[in-house]
């Protein structure tokens, strides 16, 4: 009776703790959503070209979002799975198109950069897919309200667009600021030489044809019309994601549109962008 009394104060335990992270590289106690607080990864300076990735791979942008949305999969899962290549040596080719442009140096640390996305797997998730995930450090000037006021408000329900509005910013100021901040973020990466130009254009296209959904919804986890809205964050619900779709009309609030209207937006231009896809 007593190991059965301790099995059940451990379980019991073990359901109220948060989730861990499951990134490598996340310190002990990180939470699930843990992320470096550097530059490239808040800025999503891809440190090779995804049209390499999707040609070593012989796969595409479809297929790689889908292998991530577990994230604790990895690339250096997929990459062993599809071609029985090792993360290091995948590393190595995504960046040779770089060797004789850049010193040594760099080849090394975008090499490792490379690494890591490769061998973890929220990482890479937010570097390819997370399009508007850290431009809150942003939010006083696109806003009108500070950085832990912004994240409240989110955290509450409201869409970009209402917190600009809580701040005293017009939609349109909103959405002008935020057009500028990735194409200042687009430039600077190139110029800095932490990423290409073709890959940076191509995030920057994938981030303006999808900057009108993102500011009209609320935070995915509070989405119920986001199939990829997580309110546990982690992966407990993600059987049940594919029946958000059916919840709510084809109008939103406010004269906004409403999620299926958005998400099939959102899937006709991702579409047309791997039709598009630079082969550079």
């Amino acid at each position: 009776m007593v190991r059965l009394g301790a099995l059940v104060v451990l379980v019991t335990l073990l359901a109220v703790l948060p989730a861990a992270a499951h990134d490598t590289d996340a310190p002990r106690g990180a939470p699930h959503s843990w992320l470096p607080k550097e530059g490239w990864v808040m800025n999503h300076w891809l440190p090779f070209d995804e049209s390499r990735l999707h040609d070593l791979l012989g796969t595409d942008n479809a297929a790689v979002e889908r292998w991530l949305r577990d994230d604790h999969r990895t690339l250096a899962g997929l990459a062993a799975k599809r071609k029985g290549m090792s993360a290091r040596q995948l590393a190595r080719d995504l960046v040779a198109p770089r060797r004789g442009r850049a010193t040594a140096a760099r080849l090394r640390l975008l090499e490792e950069r490379t690494m890591r996305v490769l061998t973890q797997g929220h990482l890479a998730q937010h570097v390819l897919f997370h399009y508007f995930h850290g431009t809150v450090e942003r939010s006083r000037r696109i806003f009108g309200v500070h950085p832990k006021v912004y994240q409240r408000l989110r955290g509450r329900g409201l869409t970009p667009i209402q917190v600009g509005r809580r701040g005293g910013r017009s939609k349109a100021h909103v959405k002008r600021e935020m057009r500028l901040l990735l194409e200042a973020i687009t430039r600077r990466g190139v110029r800095r030489g932490e990423t290409t130009a073709p890959q940076a254009r191509y995030m920057l296209r994938r981030r303006l044809a999808l900057l009108r959904c993102f500011l009209h919804r609320p935070v995915p986890k509070l989405d119920p019309g986001n199939p990829y809205g997580d309110p546990y964050n982690d992966h407990r619900a993600a059987r049940a994601r594919p029946a958000l779709l059916d919840r709510g009309g084809l109008e939103g609030s406010a004269g906004a549109p409403g999620p299926v209207v958005l998400l099939a937006r959102a899937r006709a231009v991702a579409l047309r962008l791997r039709a598009h896809h630079p082969a550079e």
